[in-house]
């Protein structure tokens, strides 16, 4: 496992050089955002959802047919758990991946 903070963010660089022209990696963004948080502040993905964590309020759904009184519903300034982010670990536990699988896994895919 590498310990250096500054060897893990050139990883995670490379990782994205890597994936940053193939298109519909959203998901791959998410993860490695999920696991570089606790030492990569800044914003390294190109995924709308992971901008929403560095203050940005870019456009996830398209909201604009609904009436005023229900766009609250999709305020993206919800979605953030401030105190499960200064909780997060650099690893995954197990826990929190088999819950992916437990509730998003259908046999025979």
């Amino acid at each position: 496992m590498i310990q250096d903070n500054a060897q893990k963010e050139a990883l995670l660089r490379d990782v994205l050089n890597k994936f940053k022209h193939i298109p519909n990696t959203g998901h791959l963004d998410l993860w490695l955002q999920r696991i570089a948080f606790p030492f990569v502040k800044e914003n390294l993905f190109n995924e709308p959802l992971c901008r929403v964590l560095y203050g940005e309020r870019p456009q996830i759904w398209e909201c604009s047919w609904l009436k005023d009184e229900f766009r609250f519903i999709f305020d993206l300034s919800k979605i953030i758990d401030e105190q499960k982010l200064s909780d997060l670990k650099p690893v995954v536990s197990n826990e929190e991946f088999d819950m992916f699988i437990e509730n998003f896994w259908w046999p025979g895919l």
